[in-house]
Parts: structure tokens; C-alpha cells; sequence
């Protein structure tokens, strides 16, 4: 991260307006990110992200059968189509 803000600094030298850093993310672990708010240094990285997926395994697998079944009705629906064009 000290490494992106330096190059940012760098490029955008002359300039008032430099893009936003935004640190990693992921699930949340707070001694991951206080490790790397610590050692990236005061005013190096902008934003930090956290993504919550709370879906649960079971909840996944629920969404892939839905998915597979709704595919299954579209290639039957898309059979019954060609067979009806092929017997016209």
C-alpha cells in the first residue's frame, strides 16, 4: 500500500485532485485490518472495503439447484420450440 501511494504521489505531483486509494477487503478480521491500517502508516490508504455474503452453504446450494432448474426449463422450453418449427 506504501508502494501505491507512493506512485500516485508521483504521478498526481503537480496536482490537487489524486485518485482514492482503497485498501483490500474482504471478511472482516480485525486484527488483519489494524495490521494493515498499522503498517501501511497514518494517511496512506484512503478507504478500506468489507463485503458481507451472507448466504451460508446451505443458502448456495439452494441458489444452484434454483439455477439449474430454471436452465433445465429453458433448454425444454427451447426443445418443444424446434420441435414444433421442425414439424410445421
Amino acid at each position: 500500500m506504501m508502494k501505491l501511494k507512493q506512485i500516485v504521489n508521483q504521478l498526481y505531483n503537480d496536482s490537487h485532485i489524486k485518485p482514492t486509494i482503497v485498501g483490500p477487503g474482504g471478511f472482516y478480521d480485525q486484527k488483519w485490518f489494524a495490521t494493515l491500517l498499522q503498517f501501511s502508516g497514518s494517511g496512506v490508504v484512503n478507504a478500506v472495503t468489507q463485503h458481507l455474503y451472507n448466504l451460508g452453504p446451505d443458502s448456495w446450494k439452494q441458489w444452484v439447484r434454483r439455477r439449474r432448474k430454471r436452465l433445465n426449463e429453458r433448454k425444454s422450453q427451447r426443445s418443444c420450440v424446434m420441435r414444433s418449427k421442425a414439424n410445421a
